[in-house]
């Protein structure tokens, strides 16, 4: 995966030394884990073409991460997107009212260092469904497939790519 802060050093830097998100019409063209864009995206969408787990088919994709502007996950998602080798994983946590909730946590290398972080939750729609299917919520994964950075006034969110046992 690439290092944000490498990424956007490469926007303010002159050019030749700027770095260029390439830009395709069809996913399938993209390569894997290197930030691109389709045509129409504004600057501040950045998408991922993920390999899969081993083992595991697109359940869900383009999944929104909700709660991104609760408790300190703006801060967060930055400090996640600044690191090196980021993951996404679920972990099911039950909240008042939403018994299936699934927390979306991120991962990451900084310094050598590892750190993770809460960056929000899985839609309602969706962790029911995951609990109907996976009731031990084993099956599935996840994995990065859109960046929206901070611009304006849009906080910066996150889609991911939902994956699930082939046998399931």
């Amino acid at each position: 995966m690439w290092n944000f802060l490498r990424w956007l050093a490469g926007l303010v830097q002159p050019s030749p030394k700027r770095v260029v998100i390439p830009v395709f019409k069809e996913f399938r063209d993209a390569p894997h884990d290197e930030p691109f864009r389709f045509p129409d995206d504004p600057p501040h969408v950045l998408r991922l073409r993920s390999k899969g787990p081993p083992g595991m088919l697109i359940w869900e994709s383009s999944v929104a991460v909700a709660g991104v502007t609760f408790d300190n996950r703006q801060a967060n998602i930055l400090r996640f997107l600044e690191g090196d080798e980021q993951r996404v994983s679920l972990a099911h946590a039950p909240i008042k009212g939403h018994p299936h909730a699934m927390l979306v946590h991120g991962h990451w290398t900084k310094n050598g260092e590892t750190a993770q972080a809460e960056l929000g939750y899985l839609p309602t729609e969706v962790s029911r469904a995951i609990a109907t299917s996976f009731p031990d919520r084993s099956g599935v994964r996840a994995t990065l497939s859109t960046v929206f950075l901070p611009a304006g006034k849009q906080s910066a969110g996150l889609r991911l790519t939902l994956w699930a046992r082939k046998d399931a």
